[in-house]
């Protein structure tokens, strides 16, 4: 039977608690030990410290379940709902048809969310029929029916075969490839029954069709005749990415589904951004701009209102006190001055009772125009929930500074 245990970023777990085993601990040191490094985690004597990844990692029969740490100011909060909606908010969970709440009635954790929903997209797909598709191949054949590979062709030495490169048409594509190889992944773990049975003629399915299961997860640009895929195939790489293709027959069986929390934070604000923007303001993120030789400089989101530019830098770092590193203002003043945006905002998650610090200006220089930088608290949660009002509240506050600011 599958146990599931919950922790928080940065938090640490020891050998003993909660069901975590010096099993569970060794496979961990194994995937480290083979993965040379690991942005996920850290080892410790008999114990483990998570990072700044949330999401879920199943080893064996146990599940550990990591959330963002979004209460530090004394709310309670659900925090796998948290986690749930800003992935859905961030479009990491594709759910259409069956909602959030109804998923999670038959859902024990994110992992096995993800999982029931990629079989329901694989569902949708068998009975649609899956899809036939080009590929390359060279090999010997006994008539000619492709392009003749006269390099190869002269090392052959009966005269009835040909090597050729040639197209077919068939299901053994990447798509399929990966997908399949997805199914004999979580073949390993232990699920529910239903999934299970699932899980085991999926394979047997895409097996019949002569499809080969392929580990390498690249991004595929889907043609509009195979965009029906791209839920599942979205969900494939989820689960896939973080598999070394070095462990997947060893006895490891161990599954990671993690999220940066600084992208996630990054992302969920500028989803919030676009969901409030009116239309005189206009919201981009990742602007690139040449820097030193090869070297670029890119600012997290771009703000323009009322024809102003104003730089946003998310941080998910939880402040003692209202107080930026030096690194972060420079950062920020070489940003304004190549965006030209005279407005720059470092956004941190609140922690406590943190107040906004309104725009303050650099030291002035006769040479540089004149530059401004606030500090603004996100209230990620609210009343137990997550704060979808968040871009909203942004908005208002960046207006409100810009018109106190001189002309």
């Amino acid at each position: 039977m599958v146990q599931c245990i919950q922790v928080y970023e940065q938090e640490r777990l020891q050998v003993g608690q909660r069901g975590f085993s010096a099993l569970h601990w060794s496979y961990l040191a194994s995937y480290l030990e083979r993965a040379a490094h690991s942005k996920y985690f850290s080892l410790q004597t008999n114990g483990v410290k998570f990072k700044n990844y949330v999401g879920v990692i199943q080893i064996e029969d146990l599940v550990i379940e990591i959330l963002p740490k979004t209460d530090r100011d004394g709310q309670s909060a659900d925090g796998q709902k948290v986690l749930l909606e800003m992935l859905r908010i961030c479009k990491l969970l594709p759910i259409e048809a069956v909602g959030l709440a109804h998923l999670r009635k038959y859902s024990n954790h994110i992992l096995e969310l993800y999982i029931e929903l990629f079989l329901g997209e694989l569902e949708k797909l068998y009975r649609r029929g899956f899809l036939k598709k080009y590929r390359r191949v060279q090999s010997f054949q006994t008539k000619i029916n492709g392009r003749l590979l006269l390099n190869k062709q002269l090392h052959q030495i009966r005269k009835d075969r040909f090597y050729l490169d040639r197209q077919i048409f068939d299901y053994n594509h990447i798509v399929h490839g990966n997908l399949l190889a997805c199914l004999l992944l979580l073949k390993q773990f232990p699920l529910r029954v239903s999934n299970h049975t699932k899980v085991q003629r999926f394979i047997y399915h895409f097996q019949e069709l002569g499809v080969t299961p392929v580990w390498k997860v690249e991004s595929l640009g889907l043609t509009a005749k195979m965009h029906c895929y791209q839920a599942v195939i979205d969900i494939a790489y989820l689960l896939l990415r973080n598999k070394r293709p070095d462990i997947r027959f060893g006895q490891e069986r161990m599954i990671a589904l993690l999220f940066d929390m600084n992208i996630l934070f990054e992302e969920y604000v500028y989803q919030q951004l676009l969901l409030h923007a009116s239309p005189d303001v206009k919201v981009r993120r990742q602007l690139s701009k040449n820097f030193w030789q090869r070297h670029t400089i890119r600012p997290d989101i771009l703000v323009e209102m009322e024809g102003q530019k104003i730089i946003l830098d998310t941080k998910w770092r939880m402040l003692k006190r209202a107080q930026p590193s030096a690194d972060d203002l420079k950062q920020l003043f070489v940003y304004m001055n190549y965006f030209n945006a005279p407005i720059a905002f470092l956004l941190f998650p609140r922690a406590g009772q943190l107040a906004d610090q309104p725009p303050i200006p650099y030291a002035p220089n006769e040479h540089l125009p004149q530059l401004w930088c606030g500090l603004s608290f996100c209230d990620i949660v609210q009343h137990g929930q997550l704060n979808i009002q968040l871009g909203k509240e942004l908005l208002e506050n960046l207006r409100m500074y810009q018109n106190q600011l001189p002309t």
